[in-house]
């Protein structure tokens, strides 16, 4: 065979080569950018005084509105608080310690210090731009959230509403067996006809087939009981539960 045809053997040889390795490097760069955009965009704001300190801000621009988190300062709760939920019986009681050692959710028991930065609605709804215990998702339309509701603003950019009820209407033994509902469905407790504040949030967790409402309290732990024991806690401050799915 001639040079001539060694030579252009070679060179397409070479150029498939290099193709191939050009196609393996920008599926490399689109993996790596597809990770690095899992979460919508976030810039730090100059962090401000709030009740409870003064506290870092992170703000996400979604279509919905301005989402605007703050990173509050670490307080120690009292032994009180740390006793307040140490029931046993989720039919009963409200019971804490109820997530995986690998959660990222879960806190030591001996730091209760690490309950006290992040949330009721940081917990149920934050995964979806990357929340972690460090941060306060405020649940309200506040001053320092631009007058706007964060969480209200998540849930209309990532959730469906599937259902709302009535408190006064509820038949909490046909709740807690509705089919329909699967885990990490959100609960909302709310005012019918409101947006500005949410009274608490949580998720579906399914045990036994029963529907399981696991939330953060307050201060406290993360803890699961039935919709109805929850309810208990926050009883008159609201009058409809709003259930939504992520998209």
């Amino acid at each position: 065979m001639s040079t001539k045809y060694w030579k252009r053997h070679f060179f397409s040889r070479r150029y498939a080569a290099l193709a191939m390795i050009a196609v393996v490097v920008l599926a490399m760069n689109s993996a790596i950018a597809g990770r690095n955009g899992k979460y919508p965009e976030m810039e730090f704001l100059a962090p401000i005084p709030t009740p409870i300190g003064i506290s870092g801000r992170k703000l996400f621009r979604l279509r919905n509105g301005e989402c605007i988190v703050i990173r509050p300062p670490i307080e120690f709760v009292s032994t009180e608080e740390q006793q307040r939920y140490s029931g046993t019986d989720e039919e009963t009681e409200l019971v804490p310690q109820v997530l995986p050692l690998d959660s990222p959710w879960r806190t030591d028991p001996s730091r209760p210090e690490d309950q006290t930065t992040f949330n009721c609605a940081t917990f149920a709804i934050g995964d979806v731009i990357g929340l972690s215990r460090a941060d306060f998702l405020e649940p309200r339309a506040v001053g320092f959230t631009n007058g706007q509701n964060p969480a209200h603003i998540l849930l209309q950019e990532f959730y469906d509403r599937l259902a709302t009820y009535p408190v006064a209407d509820v038949d909490w033994s046909e709740l807690d067996k509705l089919e329909s509902l699967i885990d990490d469905d959100v609960v909302v407790f709310a005012n019918h006809g409101s947006d500005e504040a949410y009274i608490h949030l949580g998720k579906i967790s399914k045990s036994n087939g029963r529907n399981r409402m696991i939330s953060k309290m307050g201060r406290g732990p993360i803890v699961r009981g039935t919709i109805e024991r929850t309810v208990q806690v926050y009883e008159g401050r609201f009058d409809e539960i709003q259930i939504y799915r992520r998209r």
